[in-house]
């Protein structure tokens, strides 16, 4: 049997809510392992039990009043989130729950373009958000408690369409998606009422919170059952995304199908190549401007993580790190090869202001190159996923005193690609032809090789 600690780990595997924000293809990156933008704290399911044979139709109205949308001109683009939610546990008064809904899409330039429908209090157990979309879009709708996303639920959102969150079984925290009709409901409520899945998925539940396997310390035991259990309604939930991604006629059924499956499916569900082809295909048949937005950019993404990891294999003691020019915060371009040539030894250091380990190495790193700089040792720090108002603060508060310079790009832009990095902290030890003497080099470890290649230090005055 397998011990995971805490609720959190549980659901995340339990359901694959998406613990961190991420591609499909790649591994789960955190803060000093790589980037991640949501930690889910608990989480209260998304699908649930029927409790009757009413319609999706009939409980919405139920939920928020048939004529909800009428009191909101213009009818034509407008949409309705809303619905209930009230904690598993008790939490403090004074606690105050929000519910927030947004989409991803992309920039010309291929960078992320999340776009923000509104986030509103949660007052007595229920919300409402009201917006305008132009298309049919997957959102995201988070539930917080300030601190944390406690609760999410992915919806196809689309002009006239109502879709409520709604408790669906006895089971605490059991909460569905359900709509009045249109894309949702095809891809969504399609199987996430399909008995069998229900049924798999209750089982998982009760399962995932019987108290007779929690341990004192939180943690709690996985047993065959179990994983089974899950294995099975993971199972289900795949084959009907995967089927409706692949096989629906209406390409922009197929486009949502995909982006639901990479926002619901755990990493690595998804054959990247599989994937990769897909949007290829759905790039001849698609309206070009949501190709420009939603399918190109997405593509290339999944094309450059699989670069960056044949670059993170690649890139080993021994290989030559490749060339980039950078610029410094004075906007002077700094060429890495020449840096190099120009000394014995560098340490290139690729860091985030989000990372707290590499931010905590800069102090241990400062005495290094006090210590060994005039023996020919020098660092090149790159910041990497960060503002250059956030970059700067950093370097200005820790006197930075090494080459610092910046690519304002994510973990999977030209420069993190070129060199493989899959999550921060990576360095690379480099020797004067650009060799690789060591990867991923810690201070300690450093301090212990500067020694051994130079025996005397020289101090700076």
């Amino acid at each position: 049997m397998t011990r995971i600690f805490g609720v959190v780990g549980l659901l995340c595997v339990t359901w694959s809510l998406g613990c961190a924000e991420m591609d499909s293809a790649s591994q789960v990156e955190v803060p000093g392992q790589g980037e991640s933008e949501t930690t889910v704290a608990t989480v209260s399911g998304h699908a649930s039990v029927p409790e009757s044979n009413e319609t999706s139709s009939e409980r919405h109205k139920s939920a928020i009043g048939e004529t909800a949308l009428e009191k909101v001109p213009p009818y034509a683009s407008k949409f309705i989130v809303s619905g209930v939610y009230s904690p598993r546990v008790e939490v403090d008064a004074s606690v105050v729950f929000s519910a927030s809904l947004s989409s991803n899409e992309y920039h010309v330039d291929g960078s992320r373009n999340v776009i923000d429908y509104g986030t509103v209090q949660v007052e007595n157990g229920r919300f409402s958000i009201e917006a305008h979309v132009e298309e049919p879009k997957v959102a995201k709708l988070e539930i917080s408690d300030g601190n944390y996303a406690v609760a999410r639920h992915y919806v196809v959102i689309e002009p006239r369409a109502e879709i409520s969150i709604e408790r669906r079984s006895r089971i605490d925290g059991m909460f569905v998606a359900t709509s009045n009709g249109g894309r949702h409901t095809r891809l969504l409520d399609s199987w996430q009422f399909d008995e069998e899945y229900v049924s798999a998925l209750r089982a998982t539940y009760i399962a995932a919170w019987d108290e007779s396997r929690r341990h004192d310390d939180g943690s709690m035991e996985l047993d065959e059952d179990f994983v089974r259990l899950w294995q099975r309604s993971e199972g289900m939930k795949e084959k009907y995304l995967k089927q409706a991604a692949w096989e629906s006629k209406d390409p922009l059924d197929s486009l949502l199908a995909l982006e639901l499956a990479r926002g619901i499916l755990a990493p690595g569900t998804l054959d990247t190549i599989e994937v990769i082809a897909l949007y290829d295909r759905l790039a001849k048949s698609l309206d070009q401007d949501v190709v420009a937005r939603r399918v190109t950019p997405a593509r290339n993404r999944l094309d450059a993580l699989l670069q960056r990891t044949a670059n993170n294999k690649k890139l080993q003691p021994g290989q030559q790190v490749p060339e980039i020019v950078l610029a410094n915060l004075n906007d002077e371009e700094v060429s890495l090869t020449q840096v190099i040539e120009e000394n014995d030894v560098v340490l290139i250091d690729f860091w985030a202001v989000w990372c707290a380990p590499c931010i905590a190495a800069f102090p241990t790193l400062k005495e290094i190159y006090e210590e060994y700089a005039d023996n020919g040792f020098e660092i090149v720090s790159i910041s990497l996923n960060t503002s250059v108002e956030d970059w700067k603060q950093i370097s200005e508060r820790y006197e930075l005193p090494w080459i610092d310079i910046g690519a304002i790009e994510d973990l999977v832009g030209p420069t993190a690609v070129a060199y493989g990095v899959q999550g921060l902290p990576t360095t690379f030890l480099v020797d004067s032809e650009r060799r690789i003497l060591q990867k991923n080099i810690r201070p300690e470890e450093l301090k212990t090789v500067l020694r051994e290649r130079y025996d005397e230090p020289t101090v700076r005055n």
